[in-house]
């Protein structure tokens, strides 16, 4: 190989490496901003479930002998699904899916 040709040779390797390092930087980016967002869409949907987990106990206390009474039950499910609680879950949850799209 020539000066010459091995020159143009490291040019293009140089070159090469400054793409695929700013290729690299660019795409690491985006998958931590997407790993973020999935995060808080994992936690939204955990939230979301604790909150139907809570209405079915809820339901079940009324169900069993010796259990809640209506009143109660129907105090706590109102509680539950529209509450300080249910409206800050919510609203993540709308928060997280907006950042998402």
């Amino acid at each position: 190989m020539t000066p010459a040709q091995r020159k143009v040779w490291k040019e293009l390797v140089k070159n090469a490496n400054s793409f695929l390092n700013q290729t690299f930087d660019k795409n690491s980016a985006a998958i931590l901003a997407a790993d973020a967002e999935l995060t808080r869409l994992r936690k939204a949907v955990r939230d979301l479930n604790a909150l139907i987990i809570s209405a079915q106990e809820t339901m079940t206390a009324y169900l069993v002998p010796d259990g809640i009474d209506a009143d109660q039950a129907i105090e706590r499910v109102i509680e539950l699904l529209d509450g300080p609680r249910q409206r800050e879950v919510q609203k993540a949850a709308y928060a997280a899916l907006k950042e998402a799209t």
